[in-house]
């Protein structure tokens, strides 16, 4: 299945539909860079931008702000090699994580 975003907040819009099913949800929101080589509070700062970006768009569609928490990890936790493009594509990412 492939998933076509037609503006930068398409992807929020869709999620929002799925978080009003369950609106109890609570979500932190962890923002990661993937420069491993750059100065460690630029990433901190980047990946914590990213995260809030991410909430902004939520609370944009009607999110409680009550029910997110965000955080910056910076370079910490690739999920992929940092040492090509591909894996850096891979690694720069929000994620969203069921909070209890």
């Amino acid at each position: 299945m492939t998933l076509i975003l037609l503006s930068p907040f398409s992807g929020a819009d869709l999620f929002l539909r799925f978080f009003s099913l369950i609106a109890a949800l609570r979500l932190a929101i962890k923002g990661h860079t993937t420069d491993n080589s750059g100065d460690a509070q630029h990433n901190k700062a980047l990946s914590q931008q990213r995260a809030d970006a991410v909430m902004a768009a939520l609370l944009v569609k009607g999110k409680d702000k009550g029910c997110l928490s965000t955080s910056g990890l910076g370079a910490d936790q690739p999920i992929a090699d940092n040492d090509n493009d591909q894996g850096r594509a891979k690694s720069r990412r929000v994620e969203l994580v069921k909070q209890s």
